[in-house]
């Protein structure tokens, strides 16, 4: 009778450590500016870290579409399992690192950041960290991923930067073209002075020469 009520309660503790191991509910992305000018699908790739064959369905098919919430935000239906990896990618081929993912991730939200790293797939190509606003503390990029290089993320951001840095130079150059004009007007300016005072002097030294002349042919 104790044998069987240990098995039963054992079977019991069991059930509660698989479903409190088990997550399901909405997670959020949010589909940089840049991404979203040349994407029309996002999709949530989930799997179980460390098991083969463990993704709830293949790379972009439908299953894995994300729904569009507002703006550039998207939603997810985790099913219930004891997922605890995704990543998120777009229909034009750009994707996120592997980010892990606990129960506390439900309700919140991934984002990109301008971290550019190997893609752990293929090493010909490349991904972008991503990271949870409210969990990231809690689950982070899985290992630790070499960052490549950084790539602004914000494109409306980098094209204020940029236009704001080509501004800055254009008023440069035509602040050195203007003093380059005020110079060389400065210049061709003192030049003719120079020019018309000589021809004064000329004159002026040839009239006292004709004068001299004159005065001494009359005497």
């Amino acid at each position: 009778m104790k044998k069987t009520i240990g098995l039963i309660l054992a079977f019991f503790i069991s059930i509660s450590l698989i479903s409190a191991s088990a997550i399901s509910g909405n997670i959020y992305f949010e589909l940089p500016e840049k991404w979203a000018e040349t994407s029309k699908i996002v999709y949530c790739h989930i799997w179980i870290d460390g098991e083969s064959e463990s993704q709830y369905v293949e790379w972009k098919t439908e299953e894995a579409i994300m729904t569009k919430v507002e703006g550039n935000k998207y939603s997810y239906n985790v099913p219930e399992g004891k997922w605890d990896m995704v990543v998120f990618g777009t229909d034009n081929d750009v994707q996120t690192y592997d980010l892990h993912m606990g129960e506390y991730c439900i309700g919140d939200t991934a984002y990109v950041t301008e971290d550019v790293v190997e893609n752990p797939i293929d090493p010909q190509k490349t991904c972008y960290i991503a990271r949870w606003r409210e969990n990231n503390d809690k689950s982070g990029p899985r290992g630790n991923p070499i960052v490549l290089y950084t790539d602004p993320i914000d494109m409306d951001s980098y094209l204020r930067e940029h236009d704001a840095v080509e501004s800055s130079n254009d008023s440069s150059i035509s602040n050195n073209n203007d003093t380059t004009d005020s110079r060389g007007n400065v210049l061709i300016f003192t030049t003719t002075m120079v020019i018309i005072v000589l021809i004064i002097i000329v004159l002026i030294a040839g009239i006292i020469v004709g004068a001299a002349i004159i005065v001494k042919k009359q005497q």
